[in-house]
């Protein structure tokens, strides 16, 4: 089974997040940083949404998988120590050089502050609160699945070897998994969010100084343990990855949904029926996520080789440079789009340039900012 397409797409969701972030520069609803409010556009709205529907379940999904893989062929001492070292290290790292530097930016360019989400001057509160985490919410979750890891993998781990096993799957659902993982799946979330509605106490996060979101940790389990799943079935992998009828309802009922949702009166029943729609979105997202990849990445490349190393310097760094780059044009008299598309490649060009100079090159550098 080949396993080159999934680390190009894990590649391309950590780069989408420049997307994502400078989207919501633009966004009418402006719910991010930095707004420029004199400048949005309801299209950039529909962009984060779209992004939304799939990139962190796809995420979690392929993080599951890696989990699985790391534990089945290393073990647990192996899997530990490359967890402390890909995530712990390069996440304190981050959040002391990084998102400290964007926490004195918004609190003392002040061409910055009148243009960001206002937020209280009490430094306890910000670190209480999660606010300093930003972007680094997915290494805290990511570790704590890890952990997750250390005793889930047992119970789906393969027996022989995975280039030597037999699927356990059965022979009459092979070929036929799509559409229990479009029903069972947006199942899985509608049942996420009611066990989060149903406790005030989970509502209420996130604890210990924001690293502890229970709404992250009940709504991305499910993907990640999928994920973990994943590994194990190659027959379950190629159905996922391969579009069929079920897709097509998929999409019909979520269109349906969506339009519903747009018009019908915001009651219990309105609520109910948008965690069906988020997890239909979700879910039918991260199906046509690896379908894409499934077909156009077929091996080993160079390209994506870089691309796998340099992404996560550039996930990392990404979101102070939105910050900067995005501020900056706040009074520029441009479009939307033309903001928007600025900072995309200047947020771009410049992480990738600082990975291949200074990442790449200094051997402290790698090590704290990609665990190597």
């Amino acid at each position: 089974m080949r396993y080159h397409f999934i680390d190009a797409m894990r590649s391309v969701l950590m780069v989408l997040g420049v997307v994502l972030h400078a989207a919501n520069v633009y966004t009418v609803a402006g719910q991010w940083e930095v707004h420029d409010s004199s400048t949005v556009s309801p299209k950039f709205d529909t962009l984060v949404e779209l992004l939304g529907s799939f990139r962190m379940p796809a995420f979690f999904v392929i993080a599951g998988f890696f989990a699985q893989m790391m534990l089945e062929r290393h073990g647990r001492k192996h899997f530990v120590t490359h967890r402390i070292l890909r995530l712990v290290v390069p996440f304190l790292a981050s959040a002391l050089a990084f998102n400290s530097a964007q926490l004195w930016l918004e609190f003392s360019w002040p061409q910055l502050t009148a243009h960001s989400i206002p937020f209280s001057p009490n430094l306890v509160e910000i670190f209480t609160s999660g606010r300093w985490l930003q972007h680094l919410w997915f290494l805290v979750t990511l570790l704590m699945f890890s952990v997750l890891a250390l005793y889930s993998w047992r119970f789906m781990r393969s027996t022989p070897p995975p280039s030597e096993q037999k699927s356990s799957v059965p022979a009459n659902l092979s070929g036929r998994l799509l559409p229990v993982f479009l029903l069972l799946g947006p199942l899985s979330e509608v049942m996420a969010h009611t066990v989060l509605h149903g406790s005030r106490v989970l509502m209420d996060g996130p604890f210990v100084l924001g690293l502890l979101d229970p709404i992250r940790l009940v709504t991305y389990v499910p993907f990640f343990l999928f994920g973990q799943w994943l590994f194990t079935n190659p027959d379950g992998m190629s159905d996922f990855c391969r579009p069929g009828l079920p897709t097509v309802v998929a999409v019909i009922a979520a269109f349906l949904l969506h339009r519903w949702l747009a018009t019908a009166p915001e009651d219990r029943l309105h609520t109910v029926v948008s965690w069906g729609y988020l997890g239909i979105s979700h879910w039918l997202g991260c199906h046509l996520c690896f379908s894409v990849f499934w077909r156009l990445v077929n091996g080993p490349s160079v390209f994506w080789r870089y691309c796998s190393d340099a992404s996560y310097t550039v996930y990392l760094i990404h979101h102070l440079l939105v910050v900067i780059v995005a501020g900056c044009l706040v009074t520029v008299p441009w479009s939307a789009s033309a903001k928007f598309l600025t900072v995309c490649c200047v947020v771009l060009v410049v992480a990738v340039l600082v990975h291949e100079l200074f990442v790449r090159r200094i051997r402290l550098l790698s090590f704290l900012f990609n665990g190597k």
